[in-house]
């Protein structure tokens, strides 16, 4: 490639002081030792703080984590880049150990706080705390339903050893057991997670027609130990809703994302209304392929093979330009500090043995910078992924100039906004700029795959997960066969019958890994609610041009000081409305639109 095309090391020094064991280890203490300052000093007091004084603890609060992230986050990054090296491993492990321990000391303040507003309801409109209102505003709402602090803390200890350990059973069960896969006469052992990686890249059908069958004969073994699994996961939600007084099953999801279910039924009947444009899109694909249709090893739940990506290579350094270039075109400064990435050394992008296989970004918001980690191999997906990530960094450095750590976190259903909407300019230059329909062919189907992924397989997720606990509050026996039943009745209802499923993929319901974490209930309506969020921003961007601008900035300053459903009536725009989502799938559409022109030229 060249020196400026090899894809760059990132440094990491700057997030600690020294990057010898001991003293990461001596800084990690150190933070434990702030922690134990601030519950020494608020424990048991906080009831009888005044506005002023709670505005002054949230302020603690924001130093003591703002000073802890960078040392345990180094731990993580450090581990990320090289993932046999010893001493790192045991370093992540040690700071593991103390978050755990410093999340701890901290703990008491959220029933405390909520106990507070619930006899003195008037603090979250008194001027003295007005930086912290919303978040106030979230722990009232959360305090609602929660027990005492001696049940709170039996919740904890009886889960380590009851819904946690299904939950790792499941993980460990996917993670080492070995398959039989059968390769032009040569028999090889795969783990699930081996075998889904040839779903994703091999380009002959027919090693991904054995590799998915191998899979799913595969897991079939293991059904009576995952139907269970699942059933005790749901089943402990069920009860901590009866529990808690809940009024349903979502109730805990709608906390956690900071949304009323008013606008998640809005939501999601505007997917429902919608699902004739992904159908559409399936057919479409499967002609791009040479196909009359779609089968269950041309593309899974979550995972679809590029289109034509084979015929594009982008080096590093064109890939480093354009990137640069997408982001200055929307916005000067928003480019400038993009650039900023690539020249203080804050992407870590070469192959390697050892260094991770996922790309994540890291958000500093006491540094006000960000660290990005992936792998670049040249391909249009890959110059994606660092657009991707390259717009959750410019999130979190809008958000870092507004906001310590407890209004930084944008909460999932915002976190994706800056993200997709980068990848959305990329796919906008490389469809202007070029003249070559593999390159428009791919870039569209990138979003296009998207909108199948997050959007209308999240609504498959979510109507199978309702459809779960329906059956169990009916008393219902929720066995494997049951499960297979729901998970198909809802793929039907999203994609009809545009996909030739092989037998066994109705056991798709093992796969995805949030169905069985305990805490962690209705993950998928969140990314479908992000996409569709941005496609309907991005629809007014290309309408309102360079006056939309300050409106955008605004969405990704604002972190978690605002609901969603506030921040978005700031600019304009109202989350209860149906029409709001319409702008959504008609910006979806005309992407659509543009990638049945050229797949028409093209056969």
């Amino acid at each position: 490639m060249g020196e400026n095309n090899e894809p760059p090391v990132w440094d990491i020094s700057s997030l600690v002081e020294s990057e010898e064991p001991e003293m990461v280890k001596k800084a990690i203490d150190g933070t434990l030792k702030l922690a134990e300052k601030i519950e020494k000093r608020y424990k048991g007091r906080i009831k009888n703080l005044s506005p002023a004084a709670i505005h002054g603890f949230y302020k603690k609060l924001d130093q003591v984590y703002s000073a802890m992230q960078p040392t345990m986050d180094y731990t993580y990054l450090r581990q990320s880049q090289d993932a046999t090296n010893t001493t790192g491993r045991e370093l992540l492990e040690y700071a593991m150990r103390a978050s755990s321990e410093f999340d701890s000391k901290l703990a008491f303040h959220r029933i405390e706080v909520a106990r507070a507003l619930a006899g003195r309801p008037e603090i979250i409109s008194d001027p003295a705390v007005k930086e912290y209102r919303h978040a106030l505003e979230k722990a009232k709402e959360r305090g609602k339903y929660l027990l005492s602090e001696r049940d709170e803390q039996l919740i904890i200890d009886k889960d380590l050893y009851g819904i946690d350990s299904w939950s790792i059973l499941h993980e460990r069960l996917r993670s080492i057991r070995q398959y039989d896969l059968v390769i032009k006469n040569e028999k090889k052992q795969l783990t699930a997670l081996e075998l889904t990686s040839i779903l994703e890249s091999s380009p002959d059908r027919q090693i991904r027609k054995a590799a998915t069958e191998a899979l799913y004969r595969g897991i079939s073994c293991d059904r009576l130990v995952f139907s269970t699994a699942l059933k005790c996961v749901f089943g402990d939600h069920l009860s901590q809703v009866r529990l808690r007084k809940q009024p349903s099953v979502l109730t805990e999801s709608l906390l956690s994302n900071d949304i009323d279910q008013g606008i998640v039924d809005v939501l999601i009947a505007s997917m429902k209304k919608h699902t004739q444009l992904i159908r559409k899109y399936l057919r479409l694909r499967a002609k791009a392929m040479g196909l009359k249709k779609l089968t269950g090893y041309d593309i899974s739940p979550t995972t679809a093979p590029p289109i034509a990506e084979s015929e594009t290579d982008f080096p590093w350094s064109k890939a480093r330009q354009s990137v640069i270039d997408t982001y200055s075109r929307f916005d000067k400064e928003a480019g400038e500090w993009v650039e900023g990435l690539f020249e203080q050394r804050r992407i870590d992008a070469s192959i390697r043995p050892g260094k991770t296989g996922y790309g994540y970004c890291v958000s500093f918001p006491s540094l006000g910078t960000s660290w990005i980690m992936m792998n670049y191999g040249g391909a249009l997906t890959d110059m994606a992924t660092l657009a991707h990530e390259a717009g959750h960094a410019l999130h979190g450095h809008y958000r870092s100039k507004e906001h310590k750590w407890t209004n930084f976190d944008a909460g999932k259903c915002l976190a994706e906004t800056a993200s997709t909407f980068g990848e959305m300019l990329l796919a906008d230059k490389l469809i202007q700029d070029s003249n070559d329909d593999d390159t428009k062919l791919a870039a569209l189907a990138r979003i296009l795959d998207s909108l199948y992924q997050k959007v209308f397989y999240m609504l498959n997720a979510y109507l199978f997960e309702l459809s779960v606990f329906t059956a169990m509050e009916s008393d219902e026996a929720v066995d494997a066969e049951k499960l297979d039943l729901l998970w198909t009745a809802a793929r039907t209802e999203v994609f009809g019958d545009t996909v030739d499923w092989l037998p066994g993929m109705e056991q798709w319901w093992v796969f995805p890994v949030h169905n069985f974490m305990p805490r962690y209930r209705f993950y998928n309506y969140p990314y479908a609610f992000a996409q569709l969020l941005v496609l309907t921003l991005y629809h007014h961007y290309k309408e309102e041009g360079a006056s939309f601008v300050p409106k955008m900035k605004r969405i990704l300053s604002a972190g978690g000081s605002e609901s969603p459903k506030t921040l978005l009536a700031e600019v304009g725009l109202d989350l209860t409305d149906s029409e709001f989502w319409e702008l959504g799938f008609k910006q979806a559409e005309s992407y659509l639109n543009e990638f049945e022109r050229i797949v028409k030229r093209r056969t």
